[in-house]
């Protein structure tokens, strides 16, 4: 995949993180990129967070999310391959099981669908068009998914670039 910078405002947004007790945190866009393969757009991806420093958003308890808005039709198996692909550092047994839960939840895409991935209060959330499909509680578990945009070993060097400018 190549990716590519897209120009975005730096406005903020509140994102529901919701925890037990339902409390929303409001967050600021971090950073803006788009994912292409070839010529065609395949995503536009927002980074939201607090005002902290980019070495701190993967660790527990810094709230976090990310939301994909996708350009095109994309099949889940084609989505779940490029995930597998950037988790390149086998997970633990435990962190292993959540990404196999989550990887079930995981839908195939139409134009102008949105995946959102939130983190709040120890719980990762993955909501597809606003609607929740799944919270996962395992330490870890932020680091691991969020870590394919913002990560080490990220999808594309340039696209976490644009994330955390």
């Amino acid at each position: 995949m190549i990716f590519q910078h897209k120009l975005g405002s730096a406005a903020a947004l509140i994102l529901g993180l919701f925890s037990a007790q339902s409390m929303a945190a409001t967050l600021d866009v971090v950073g803006e990129g788009t994912a292409k393969w070839g010529i065609f757009t395949v995503y536009d991806a927002t980074l939201y967070a607090e005002k902290e420093q980019p070495a701190t958003y993967l660790k527990e308890g810094v709230p976090l999310a990310l939301k994909l808005c996708y350009a095109r039709s994309v099949k889940a198996s084609d989505i779940l391959k490029a995930t597998d692909e950037a988790i390149t550092k086998p997970p633990s047994a435990p962190l292993k099981a959540a990404l196999t839960k989550l990887n079930r939840t995981i839908k195939s895409v139409d134009k102008g669908d949105c995946y959102q991935l939130t983190y709040g209060s120890g719980v990762t959330r993955l909501s597809l068009n606003q609607r929740q499909l799944i919270e996962v509680n395992e330490p870890g578990f932020k680091e691991l998914y969020f870590g394919i945009w913002i990560g080490d070993h990220a999808l594309s060097k340039s696209l976490k670039q644009d994330l955390l400018r």
